[in-house]
């Protein structure tokens, strides 16, 4: 039989996953207003950026890999790092976002950002009330999300457009499990942490954000490929 996780609930707790949707909600607003200003702003500069360098999103996507794996290393050590490495994320997540308002209208937008909040919402707080251990369904989708990372590369070549229909679809699955899993999870590491001290909780809860961040920005990401199949 499956042992059941054990889950905390004490001031503690709450205070500490206050920390992590607040670090969250900054990281996404740094994001919106990145993309925003460059929009209003500088958006002659930027095409013309991306029109005659197309290396540079290249060179932006490895810089967010860059940042996600800094952050893990930091979140051990400095929270002076770690939220660092967490606000530069953001803002190159902001850099890529630019490019959103000329690819998809306005409207499908914001339904999409809608519709994954409350998604986002309704997962997070299965994953923190639920007694059923979501380990097992965890791992599957991590290993699913492996799957759909290589058929998204091998479809840069295909260009099927039906079959980016089908990994939108793919991805939301992927995201809605791993959004209820990470916060069970992160509950799990807040216990670990405060019995053992093997991460400043600090640390932790922006560690938190940042894959919490991800899971939202691609329940975004994937419910607006398929809102604007048409479009």
């Amino acid at each position: 039989m499956q042992q059941q996780p054990e889950i905390v609930k004490d001031e503690g707790l709450k205070r500490f996953f206050n920390q992590v949707y607040g670090y969250m909600a900054l990281g996404v607003g740094i994001t919106a207003a990145v993309a925003f200003l460059l929009n209003t702003f500088f958006q002659n500069a930027v095409l013309n950026v991306l029109a005659n360098h197309s290396w540079v999103m290249w060179v932006i996507f490895a810089g967010e890999l860059v940042m996600v794996l800094s952050l893990s290393r930091a979140a051990l050590k400095s929270k002076a790092q770690t939220a660092t490495y967490f606000v530069l994320y953001s803002v190159l997540q902001g850099l890529t976002f630019t490019i959103l308002p000329w690819a998809y209208d306005l409207g499908a937008i914001t339904a999409a950002f809608l519709t994954a909040l409350v998604v986002f919402v309704t997962m997070s707080i299965y994953g923190r009330v639920t007694s059923k251990p979501l380990q097992k369904m965890g791992r599957v989708a991590f290993m699913g999300l492996i799957g759909v990372l290589a058929a998204t590369v091998i479809n840069i070549f295909l260009g099927s457009s039906q079959m980016e229909f089908i990994l939108s679809y793919a991805t939301l699955v992927v995201f809605i499990i791993l959004t209820a899993w990470d916060n069970q999870k992160l509950t799990l590491m807040y216990q670990n942490a405060t019995e053992t001290g093997s991460i400043p909780v600090e640390n932790l809860a922006i560690y938190g954000a940042l894959e919490l961040y991800l899971d939202f920005i691609n329940l975004f990401l994937s419910i607006l490929r398929i809102f604007s199949r048409n479009n």
